[in-house]
């Protein structure tokens, strides 16, 4: 049986956001990118126009179309409402052996208290630190934070997502800075129920498939199996089984489909340490060969709960309409610093971001989700649509945190 959606409504996407035109001046690169089509033309692009002074360029680009992957997966997760639940790489422990853990691109995790606070207009230089943040906590809503760390929310004008704060016990306290210009701050539970990781490798250029693909397909699928409580398994006949432990030690063997989707769409609590599994892969050629699927493509596809596939389109149409177009100046200039030769830092990461590039990306991804959304295919489970996935999130947070899907 194959993991169901709920029947929740879309919302109607915004008006298109955080666009400007920009005057003359700008360089003939946002020109050329307009005629770009396939990933590949989009690499070579990068490495001649971008990444020249490096020491190989078509490497460097490609690892920034990898950064660039992971940056529209979280502002994804964020426009699903999912801001505050997020944790950026993190550590996950194996289940029943916490002696090894894994870090993972993206986290979702349960979200005991949320808060809104204001801050004052700051120059965009000055810094919003965790001591700002855990004084204005008290004095607005008499909150201690605990012991505040050394991370900033907002310093040089580069944000800091899902800044870390403080731990309490095995909870977070995380701070997020919304499109409103507000601070959210949130009290995250200790354990994920869900995880994403981002896996992209560029073609080589002699070769055709790169070769770290089934390297990085061997570690993703291991991440995947051993994240949670529910065990997957194969029968004699190839069939996915599931296995699950309760508290007793007592165990439940099933149909995989089946023990997933009862344990999110039943009345009955989550049990513990259970965690959803979603894979995003792209690049094409290293994942698809003309009869079908990739080994590499299989062995994920056998292993996430969920596997995405971005396309080469979609990429190739974030790089050309945003990343590197002309009606978004503020994010092609932070973009292309961030890469120069005699850069400062880079303000263009899933973790470090420009605040201004923020704001636009976050307003992009919100007017232009149900667009994006058709951008990724879904791989595994068969026949379902990233809008399902978004709503399945939606059954299991809302199961946690005990509100309405």
């Amino acid at each position: 049986m194959t993991p169901r959606p709920s029947d929740a409504a879309e919302e109607s996407p915004g008006r298109r956001a955080g666009r400007r035109r920009s005057g003359g001046g700008a360089s003939d690169l946002a020109g050329r990118a307009a005629n770009l089509g396939r990933i590949e033309d989009v690499q070579a692009r990068l490495a001649r126009d971008v990444f020249a002074h490096t020491k190989s360029p078509r490497k460097a680009a490609g690892r920034a179309l990898g950064t660039l992957v992971e940056v529209m997966t979280y502002y994804l997760l964020r426009s699903w409402g999912l801001g505050d639940s997020i944790a950026i790489e993190t550590s996950l422990q194996e289940y029943g052996n916490p002696e090894i853990s894994h870090n993972v691109e993206y986290a979702l995790h349960g979200v005991e208290k949320k808060y809104r606070i204001s801050v004052p207009e700051l120059p965009a230089r000055e810094a919003i630190t965790a001591s700002t943040i855990k004084k204005r906590m008290l004095s607005l809503h008499g909150i201690d934070t605990g012991d505040a760390r050394a991370n900033a929310l907002l310093s040089g004008g580069v944000l800091r997502n899902s800044c870390l704060l403080n731990r309490e016990g095995g909870a977070r306290w995380v701070a997020n800075y919304d499109r409103k210009g507000r601070v959210s701050v949130s009290l995250q539970r200790p354990e994920p129920y869900a995880i994403f990781e981002c896996k992209r490798v560029g073609l080589d250029a002699r070769h055709g498939k790169g070769p770290q693909a089934i390297e990085k397909a061997k570690q993703g699928s291991y991440v995947a199996r051993t994240a949670s409580c529910l065990q997957r398994v194969q029968d004699v006949h190839g069939n996915d089984m599931g296995v699950i432990y309760d508290a007793n030690n007592e165990y439940t063997v099933g149909p995989y489909d089946e023990l997933f989707h009862d344990i999110i769409h039943s009345e009955r609590e989550i049990p513990p340490a259970f965690v959803m599994t979603v894979g995003v892969v792209s690049n094409h050629g290293n994942w698809f060969a003309a009869d079908g699927q990739n080994k590499e493509m299989k062995i994920l596809a056998q292993s996430y709960d969920w596997l995405l596939f971005l396309s080469d389109h979609g990429l190739a149409d974030f790089v050309n309409s945003v990343v590197l177009s002309d009606e978004y100046p503020l994010v092609k200039t932070a973009f292309l610093e961030s890469y120069a030769e005699e850069k400062r830092h880079n303000q263009f990461t899933k973790v470090r971001m420009n605040l201004e590039v923020h704001r636009a990306l976050a307003s992009y991804f919100v007017s232009n989700r149900r667009r994006i959304e058709k951008q990724f295919t879904v791989i595994t489970p068969r026949g379902r649509t990233p809008g399902d996935l978004r709503r399945q999130i939606g059954v299991l947070r809302s199961k946690l945190e005990g509100t309405k899907a």
